[in-house]
């Protein structure tokens, strides 16, 4: 039986007023809530499973000084140090700062650099701008679920002016329908699938971009460091095998690349 709706803002209310999850977007706290109410119908263990869901897939990510890290990027004299820095100091985005030098040479010589680039589930992936060498004119836009992260981001499009643009989305509730020519999906499908499975064909079906690079973590934060499994490779080359979407697999120290071509 369906939850009630008072029932579900009662939970998301509860989840609002916790320092970890007051800036994650209602939508996601809507959607978690009502499935853990369909699962347990009591609004005390709702609450608190909800939190457990949010945590594996969101809290050990996030940063918690934007505001800091804001005025750090506005004060800097090299922005590519100060930048790699921000990232090697967080669990999160590490494995990525380690491989950016090399990771958009190796992919746009393959893909060719994009005018427009679509970012889902971006987290702090807009900050590699400065590696991706995106031609003048080019469009960014950037979705996630948090909140302070995206008026962050807004920010820092505007220290790099460039035609930049951060909203809410959440990809297991609608996927944005922008046009780009590339879009990216780093390290976001394995959360994605262990919250709702079957979500990694639709979210790439529904992906308005002839292009698509996927990258899986080789470990994987929300389960304590533990290695990925394979299953989640599988799944995805099964899906462009079914689809006849030809693809190219790259593996770096840190992460595993898919490139998809739709189209």
């Amino acid at each position: 039986m369906k939850p009630q709706k008072a029932d579900i803002d009662k939970v998301v209310k509860k989840l609002k007023q916790t320092k970890h999850y007051k800036h994650v977007c209602e939508e996601t706290l809507a959607r978690i809530a009502t499935k853990e109410l369909e699962k347990y119908k009591d609004i005390k263990l709702a609450v608190k499973e909800s939190k457990e869901v949010l945590w594996k897939n969101y809290g050990a990510f996030r940063y918690k000084d934007y505001k800091n890290m804001l005025d750090k990027l506005k004060a800097s004299k090299n922005l590519k140090d100060t930048i790699k820095g921000i990232l090697l100091g967080h669990e999160s985005t590490k494995e990525h700062a380690q491989i950016v030098d090399e990771f958009y040479k190796k992919v746009f010589k393959i893909t060719g650099t994009p005018k427009s680039v679509l970012d889902l589930g971006a987290g702090l992936t807009p900050l590699t701008i400065p590696w991706m060498n995106l031609p003048k004119g080019a469009k960014y836009r950037a979705y996630d679920i948090d909140i302070e992260e995206l008026a962050f981001l807004n920010e820092f499009f505007k220290l790099l002016k460039i035609d930049g643009q951060a909203d809410t989305a959440d990809l297991l509730c609608k996927v944005p329908k922008d046009k780009a020519d590339l879009a990216l999906l780093l390290k976001v499908l394995p959360p994605l699938e262990w919250q709702e499975k079957g979500s990694i064909k639709r979210v790439l079906e529904n992906i308005n971009a002839p292009t698509i690079i996927v990258t899986i973590p080789i470990k994987f934060l929300g389960l304590k460091g533990t290695t990925m499994p394979k299953s989640f490779e599988e799944t995805l080359q099964k899906i462009c095998e079914n689809k006849n979407w030809p693809f190219q697999r790259i593996e770096f120290e840190t992460e595993i690349t898919y490139i998809i071509k739709k189209k």
